[in-house]
């Protein structure tokens, strides 16, 4: 009988040490974790999971189904919060490093001073970047206008008409930087005009009779453009472009290949 007493004694006492080895390795290794959480996250500007690290706890412990586990979740997370604020997470990003700024992709321009070969006047613009990266855009001008010159030994009496030019350069810009406040941009476009073309005709006066003749063209062009945009929504940008003609008609008779030149100040809304 004092046996069995005895036995039962041991097996009480020996259940009683495993618990408190259990308790002590449990709260021995919460608050290894919850140091080594903060060095960490102090140090290294690294975010933990507080529940990877109350799991790892836990499991350690043996206690993954203790209802104690709460408890030690809700203490670990108070205690990172307390000590280092909001714990920084991948997906917020890098305050530190500026935001690059983001511009719509289509724009719509006017250029209030417009010239080309035939002489000057105004034109409306529309652009829309093709990727992400606003590395390429299309870009459609249409251009108008007007041969004002008073060129030859014109009569005085003679009225002088004003041959009118009407382009459309539709074509690729590209931006070797991408998108930004001020990109420099190449490109080509493809040039079809019509309109009329100044002549001098001479008389039986002795003078030259400025008259109007059909004229179409087709050609092509490389433009170079400075394009600045202060803001999200604004645009500035100056142009200039070179290029010939492969089809050349004045009353449907053909001229042969001839020098084509554009150039702009434009401004425009970016959206």
């Amino acid at each position: 009988m004092f046996g069995m007493d005895y036995a039962v004694n041991c097996n009480k006492e020996t259940t009683v040490m495993k618990m408190k080895k259990m308790s002590l390795t449990a709260l021995s290794l919460m608050f290894l974790t919850m140091a080594n959480a903060q060095v960490i996250t102090q140090g290294g500007n690294t975010s933990i999971s507080t529940d990877a690290a109350v799991t790892s706890v836990a499991y350690e412990a043996g206690v993954v189904n203790n209802p104690g586990y709460a408890v030690l979740e809700k203490s670990l997370d108070n205690v990172l919060s307390e000590s280092f604020g909001k714990t920084s997470s991948a997906d917020d990003g890098d305050d530190s490093k500026p935001k690059k700024k983001k511009y719509g992709a289509n724009l719509i321009t006017v250029a209030p001073f417009q010239f080309t070969e035939n002489g000057v006047g105004f034109s409306f613009g529309y652009e829309r970047t093709l990727d992400k990266d606003g590395m390429i855009s299309l870009y459609v001008p249409v251009i108008t206008t007007f041969n004002l010159s008073n060129s030859g030994n014109y009569n005085n009496n003679v009225d002088n008409p004003n041959a009118t030019m009407f382009y459309v350069m539709p074509g690729i810009k590209i931006y070797p930087t991408g998108m930004g406040k001020i990109r420099y941009a190449l490109g080509a476009s493809a040039v079809v005009g019509i309109g009329d073309k100044k002549v001098d005709d001479y008389t039986i006066n002795g003078y030259y009779q400025p008259i109007l003749k059909s004229h179409f063209l087709v050609g092509m062009m490389v433009n170079n453009s400075l394009n600045v945009n202060p803001s999200e929504h604004l645009y500035i940008g100056l142009e200039l472009g070179l290029g010939f003609t492969y089809i050349d008609k004045v009353n449907d008779i053909k001229q042969g290949a001839n020098p084509l030149v554009q150039g702009a100040f434009k401004v425009g809304y970016r959206f």
